[in-house]
């Protein structure tokens, strides 16, 4: 992590998320091809094991959660 990024105060502060956000475009966008393809691989293996372990019943998405809400 380089000393020049910064983070976000709190959910209160959508400076700071705006900010933080840039400095990861940033941060991606001097990688290197090989790097960002990588990077992207292992967003997608996530994706794929979050979306089984979903199926599976282990979790639910907050969408369910928001659905199972309503109807109470």
């Amino acid at each position: 992590m380089n000393s020049d990024e910064t983070f976000p105060d709190g959910p209160s502060d959508p400076d700071g998320w705006r900010t933080h956000e840039l400095s990861q475009l940033r941060r991606f966008r001097v990688l290197s091809l090989r790097r960002k393809l990588e990077a992207m691989e292992g967003m997608a293996d996530v994706v794929r094991l979050l979306d089984q372990m979903r199926r599976q019943g282990k979790f639910r998405s907050g969408s369910h959660h928001q659905a199972a809400g309503r109807r109470s």
